[in-house]
């Protein structure tokens, strides 16, 4: 059943149900300690978070290719959201990114969001 529902879907998991629900990508610069923070926090509400390394692959390209992956959720933070505590959400399926939204504000909308989906 779990087969055929990924393919009708387009690979695509329902977002109580994929491997990976988020992925924050960690600049080279002192944001990285704020992404790893970021992950930190998601994990305590028991999400699965993985922080993507900045290796030789730009920004641009580790949320991209976390996107072709399907994955629900990309968080990208900067300097500015260490300063203010936000991050900037890449939803699947969304038009154009949300930045600026307070982590709070974005730990609540998604635990109810996965809790709403699983039950």
């Amino acid at each position: 059943f779990l087969g055929v529902r990924l393919q009708l879907c387009g690979g695509a998991a329902p977002r109580g149900l994929p491997r990976l629900l988020l992925a924050v990508p960690r600049g080279p610069h002192p944001p990285h300690d704020y992404a790893d923070q970021v992950a930190a926090r998601l994990r305590t509400e028991r999400l699965r978070v993985e922080v993507l390394d900045a290796h030789n692959d730009t920004l641009g390209n580790r949320v991209r290719r976390a996107k072709t992956e399907k994955v629900p959720w990309v968080l990208v933070v900067g300097d500015d959201d260490a300063a203010s505590a936000t991050v900037g959400v890449n939803a699947r399926g969304a038009d154009a990114p949300e930045r600026g939204v307070a982590l709070e504000e974005f730990v609540t909308r998604i635990v109810d969001e996965v809790r709403e989906r699983r039950s």
